[in-house]
């Protein structure tokens, strides 16, 4: 018990060494046969990206990099296609993509909701513009 105490009015007289000692037992670092795993800012799990500060940019970016993508494919394969069809091929290949995890991802910040109204602007011009 003697020894405990004088260890421990040791590190508080050397405060950049306790707090040096307290963040290396909290902070883990994981390595897998000797070479050390580097921490990662985000992963994607089930097509949703999860960052570890918390925010949605990356996931609402690519919800909508990749919506766009399938509106342009849609766009050049239906070109002459009637009313109908062309909603029913928003619908049915570029909405899910805007909708798929949203009830987690919820966008809140005028950009991200911007962004993604531009495409469904997009998508309803396209699926109901008619030519004359």
């Amino acid at each position: 018990m003697l020894f405990i105490n004088v260890f421990f009015n040791y590190l508080s007289s050397n405060l950049k060494l306790f707090h040096f000692l307290i963040l290396s037992l909290l902070l883990f670092s994981y390595s897998l046969m000797g070479t050390l795993i580097p921490e990662g800012g985000s992963c994607k799990y089930l097509g949703i990206i999860l960052c570890s500060d918390l925010s949605w940019a990356d996931q609402v970016n690519y919800a909508v990099k990749k919506a766009w993508t399938a509106l342009h494919f849609t766009m050049w394969i239906l070109k002459k296609g009637n009313s109908n069809t062309k909603s029913l091929a928003h619908m049915s290949h570029v909405r899910p993509i805007l909708e798929y995890g949203a009830a987690c991802w919820d966008p809140y910040m005028e950009g991200q909701i911007s962004a993604l109204d531009r495409v469904q602007k997009k998508a309803a011009k396209f699926a109901h513009y008619t030519t004359v």
